[in-house]
């Protein structure tokens, strides 16, 4: 997608140069990557940021596998740049739909090389069981659930969490008679405590 606007007051290059009080050539020079000249009247192309596509892609590739998207991590590893991505759904992602997002998304990387231009990993798999709960989302899916809160202040505590909204999360505590309110600005991790 391609934004065009026209700066104001600016009728031409050379008005605008003299304007901005460098020459042309050396104000070419300074434009941003994502800023790109085009020919009269005196337009820029401004290009959607890389990271929206990626992201659109991503969503577009989850929607299909009919999966939610829990988090995405970019990074450098040596030369290679890594894509990992992390979904879920109600029941539990298995590895065909891990395989299906991995196609989708790869076709789609494949064919607009401008999102990652060297060589890339991606990886797709299920959030795992330590991977610290951080989205209302994640406390929702995991409500009636043992969790252990780790806070800014205070002993870690462990308990069913049975309630979440914006500002608290509430946990009913073995041996403890009222539930137990904790502000998420006082939480550091919440991490699933696995049953056996």
């Amino acid at each position: 997608m391609i934004i065009r606007f026209l700066p104001i007051g600016c009728v031409n290059r050379i008005d605008f140069a003299r304007r901005t009080c460098l020459n042309l050539p050396f104000f070419l020079y300074l434009l941003p990557q994502w800023l790109v000249y085009v020919n009269e009247p005196f337009f820029y192309e401004v290009f959607l940021d890389t990271r929206e596509k990626l992201d659109s892609l991503i969503a577009q590739a989850c929607a299909t596998a009919g999966v939610e998207l829990i988090e995405c991590d970019r990074f450098k590893a040596g030369k290679r740049e890594v894509l990992r991505i992390y979904i879920d759904k109600p029941n539990g992602v298995d590895v065909e739909d891990c395989a299906l997002v991995s196609e989708h998304l790869s076709d789609a990387l494949d064919s607009d090389e401008s999102l990652i231009p060297d060589a890339y990993t991606l990886e797709v798999s299920s959030p795992g069981l330590d991977r610290p709960l951080k989205s209302t989302r994640d406390f929702e899916r995991n409500k009636n659930r043992i969790v252990r809160v780790t806070r800014s202040e205070g002993r870690p505590l462990t308990g069913e969490l049975v309630a979440v909204d914006e500002e608290n999360l509430t946990l009913s505590i073995k041996g403890v008679t009222d539930a137990v309110l904790v502000p998420r600005s006082e939480i550091l991790s919440v991490k699933v405590e696995v049953q056996f």
